[in-house]
C-alpha cells in the first residue's frame, strides 16, 4: 500500500458515518491480535487541554527513560504527528504497512470502519509493535463511545476542562457532556480531574463511586509569566513550563497529578525528569509565537471556553496591547461565542476563508464579527488576511478559531516575517 493509497483509504473512511460502536472496535482489535492490551496506558478525555496535558505527561515519561507512545488529534502540520513513539512521528513505511493490516482485517470481518476507528487501531498497533513501556492516548470525541475506550484498565484516567462543545452528539448541558467524558473511568482505576464547575465535579464523583475509582482533584497551581512561558509553583517544587499560555498551568497540574499516581503504581518519574519534561515539551498551534515583528501568535481555540482562556492569556502576557484577530471556524462550532469571548481585546477582526467543506465562509464570519467589532474585514485566504492585518499597523496579530488555520497561518506568517527582514535590511 502506497502513501497515496493510505490517504485515499482514510479519505473514504471520513465519509463513513457508521455507528460509534465499541463492539466494532473490539472485533477489529481482536482480529489484529489485541494490541490495545499489550501496552499500559493513560487515557484522557475532556473538551479542552487534552492534547497539551498528554504532551506534557509524555514528555516527562520520556525524560524518565520510558519508551512512550502518544496518540492525539487533530494534527496541525501532518497526519503522522497523531501517532508518535518517543517523540517521533510514525514513518510513512510503518503507516503503510499497518494500514494494510487494518484494511485486510476490515475486509475479512465484513466491517465498515470510520476514520477514527482506523486511526486508533493504527496507534494501538504501532505502540505494541514498538514495545512501548507506556502509551498516552486522548479521545477524539466524547469518551464513552470513542474508539480509544476499548481500554479496559488504564493506569490513570484524566478528565480535563469540560465545556459546551459537540452538543449535538454529547448533550446540551455540562452535566450530560461530563457523563459522556466520564465513560473512560474504569473499575478500580485511578481518575484525575481538573478542579472546575461543581456540576461537572458532581458527575465525575458519582461515576468514580460507582466504578470504585479513586478520584484525585488537580488544582491550578500558582504561576509566574516568564517570556511566553510560565514558572509553576507546586507542592513538588518550582518548574518552568515550555508550553505557552497561562491556561497551560492547569494542564501541567493534571500531568503532575497523574505522575504522582503512576509513581504510586511502580513507575519511577523523578523530579529532574519532570523538570526537563515540562520545560522541553512543545506543541504546535497552542499559543505559539510564529513571528516576532510584528508579534504573531496562533492558538487553536475553537470553542468559547478555549477562546476565553486565550483572551485571559493575552491579557496576562500583553496587558497593554490590543490585537488584530484572524479567525477561521468550522460550521459545527460556536464561532459566535468565540468571537464574543475575544472581542474586548480586538483592535480589528479579520474573517479568513479556508478551503474545507465544513468551514464557515469568510463573509458569514465577518457579519458575526461586525456585531461586536466595528473594524471587521473578510479575506479569501490566510495570506490576504495577514497582509490586511499588517496594513492596519498591528503590533499583535492572533490567529484562532480552528486548528485547521494553524498550518497555513504558520507558513504565511513566517514568509511575511522573512520578507519584512529583507526589506528592513535593504533600507539600512
Amino acid at each position: 500500500m502506497t502513501r497515496d493509497e493510505v490517504f485515499q483509504y482514510l479519505s473514504l473512511a471520513e465519509k463513513n458515518k457508521s455507528s460509534q460502536s465499541l463492539f466494532i472496535m473490539e472485533q477489529l482489535l481482536l482480529e489484529l491480535g489485541s494490541p490495545e492490551q499489550k501496552v499500559p496506558a493513560v487515557h484522557l478525555a475532556g473538551t479542552n487541554g487534552k492534547g497539551s496535558t498528554a504532551r506534557l505527561l509524555e514528555s516527562c515519561l520520556r525524560e524518565a527513560g520510558y519508551k512512550t507512545g502518544l496518540y492525539t488529534s487533530p494534527h496541525v502540520l501532518c497526519f503522522s504527528e497523531r501517532i508518535r513513539v518517543n517523540g517521533e512521528n510514525i514513518s510513512d513505511h510503518e503507516l503503510s504497512s499497518l494500514t494494510q493490516k487494518v484494511q485486510s482485517a476490515e475486509a475479512k470481518l465484513g466491517l465498515r470502519l470510520n476514520y477514527f476507528q482506523i486511526v486508533t487501531a493504527l496507534a494501538f498497533l504501532h505502540f505494541a509493535k514498538s514495545n512501548c513501556d507506556i502509551a498516552v492516548l486522548e479521545t477524539g470525541l466524547g469518551g464513552r463511545l470513542d474508539p480509544t475506550n476499548v481500554l479496559k484498565a488504564p493506569l490513570v484516567s484524566i478528565i480535563t476542562a469540560i465545556g459546551l462543545d459537540h452538543i449535538e452528539l454529547l448533550g446540551s448541558s455540562l452535566g450530560l457532556i461530563a457523563r459522556e467524558k466520564a465513560g473512560i473511568i474504569k473499575p478500580c482505576c485511578d481518575t484525575v480531574l481538573l478542579k472546575q464547575n461543581a456540576q461537572v465535579e458532581a458527575v465525575i464523583r458519582d461515576v468514580c463511586a460507582k466504578q470504585n475509582s479513586r478520584l484525585f482533584i488537580a488544582e491550578k497551581p500558582k504561576a509566574e509569566i516568564e517570556g511566553l512561558g510560565l514558572k509553576l509553583c507546586t507542592d513538588l517544587g518550582s518548574f518552568e513550563l515550555g508550553l505557552n499560555g497561562s491556561y497551560q498551568a492547569e494542564n501541567a497540574a493534571l500531568a503532575l497529578c497523574a505522575i504522582s499516581r503512576l509513581n504510586e503504581k511502580g513507575f519511577c518519574i523523578p523530579k529532574e525528569a519532570i523538570k526537563k519534561g515540562l520545560k522541553n515539551a512543545a506543541w504546535a498551534g497552542r499559543f505559539e509565537r510564529v513571528c516576532l515583528k510584528p508579534l504573531m501568535l496562533i492558538d487553536g481555540a475553537h470553542n468559547p471556553q478555549a477562546a476565553l482562556a486565550l483572551k485571559e492569556s493575552l491579557s496576562a502576557y500583553f496587558p497593554d496591547k490590543r490585537a488584530v484577530f484572524l479567525m477561521a471556524a468550522m460550521q459545527d462550532k460556536d464561532y459566535i461565542g468565540c468571537i464574543k469571548a475575544v472581542a474586548p481585546l480586538a483592535k480589528a477582526m479579520v474573517a479568513v476563508g479556508l478551503n474545507y467543506s465544513r468551514a464557515v465562509c469568510a463573509n458569514t464570519l465577518r457579519a458575526a464579527m461586525a456585531q461586536v467589532c466595528k473594524n471587521s474585514y473578510a479575506a479569501s485566504g490566510v495570506k490576504e488576511a495577514l497582509l490586511l492585518a499588517k496594513g492596519l499597523n498591528a503590533e499583535l496579530i492572533v490567529g484562532f478559531g480552528s486548528l485547521y488555520l494553524a498550518a497555513p497561518f504558520r507558513e504565511e506568517a513566517r514568509t511575511l516575517c522573512e520578507q519584512s527582514i529583507k526589506e528592513e535590511s535593504a533600507c539600512i
